[in-house]
C-alpha cells in the first residue's frame, strides 16, 4: 500500500475490490474498513454519502462470503442509511436475513427492492428468484409448524389418556430438541399447567420423562 492511498479512501476501496475479486474476504474488509474510517473525518457530501454506501455494502458482501450474516446486515443497513434505494445493500441485506432463517424480513427487503428496481435488469431477476425461494421456505416451515403442532397435541393427549404414556414421553422429548418443537410445547400449554401435572404424577416414568422433556426446552436459553 502506498504512502497516499493510505489517505485516499477511493483507492481503499478499489484494493478492497481487487482483494474481493481474488476470494480474499478478510483482506478485503480491513481495506474497505480503512476507507470508512477516512471518510468519517470528512464532511457529509453527495459524494462521501455515495463512499459510504459502497463501502459498507461491499463489505457486507465480504461478510456473507464468510458466513458472517449478522455483520452482513449491520452493514447492508448502514449503507442503505447514506442510500435508502441502494439495489445492492437491499439485496444483501435481504440474503443475509434468508441465511439466518429471518424469513419475513427477508421478504420485506426483496419487495421492496422489486419496487424500486427496473425490469428485466439482473437484479431484479436475482430478486424475483430469491423472493419465490423465500415464500417457498415460508409455507415449508408454516407446513412444518402445522405437522409439530398436530404432533405435540397427540402426544399431550397421550400422556394425559395414559395411553402409550411413555412412548409419548420420548416422542415429546425429541420434539423438544429442535427450537422449533420447544417453541410449539411452549406454545400449546404455555402456562405450563400440564407439564407441571405430568410431574405432581404418581408414575416414576411420568415423572422422569416430564422433567427430562422441561430440561430439553429450557436447557441454553434464557429467553425460555
Amino acid at each position: 500500500m502506498t504512502a497516499s492511498s493510505n489517505h485516499n479512501p477511493g483507492e481503499l476501496r478499489e484494493q478492497g475490490n481487487q482483494a474481493f475479486k481474488q476470494g480474499k474476504f478478510q483482506e478485503a474488509i480491513d481495506r474497505y474498513s480503512d476507507a470508512i474510517n477516512l471518510l468519517t473525518d470528512l464532511s457529509l457530501s453527495e459524494t462521501t454519502k455515495n463512499d459510504f454506501t459502497k463501502c459498507y455494502s461491499n463489505r457486507a458482501q465480504c461478510f456473507i462470503h464468510l458466513n458472517q450474516y449478522e455483520e452482513a446486515i449491520e452493514d447492508a443497513t448502514r449503507a442503505l442509511e447514506y442510500t435508502p434505494a441502494d439495489e445492492k445493500s437491499l439485496y444483501r441485506r435481504s440474503s443475509a436475513f434468508e441465511r439466518l432463517g429471518k424469513l419475513n424480513e427477508a421478504i420485506s427487503d426483496a419487495q421492496r427492492l422489486i419496487s424500486i428496481s427496473p425490469k428485466g435488469n439482473s437484479v431484479d431477476e436475482q430478486t424475483n428468484s430469491l423472493l419465490r425461494k423465500l415464500r417457498d421456505s415460508t409455507e415449508n416451515k408454516h407446513t412444518q409448524r402445522t405437522q409439530i403442532k398436530s404432533q405435540i397435541q397427540e402426544m399431550f393427549e397421550a400422556i394425559n389418556t395414559k395411553l402409550n404414556q411413555e412412548t409419548a414421553l420420548n416422542n415429546l422429548l425429541v420434539i423438544s430438541r429442535e427450537d422449533s418443537g420447544a417453541e410449539g410445547i411452549l406454545a400449546y400449554d404455555s402456562d405450563l399447567q400440564q407439564i407441571k401435572e405430568f410431574m405432581q404424577a404418581n408414575e416414576r416414568i411420568t415423572i422422569l420423562g416430564t422433567v427430562r422433556v422441561l430440561a430439553s426446552i429450557v436447557r441454553n436459553s434464557y429467553k425460555r
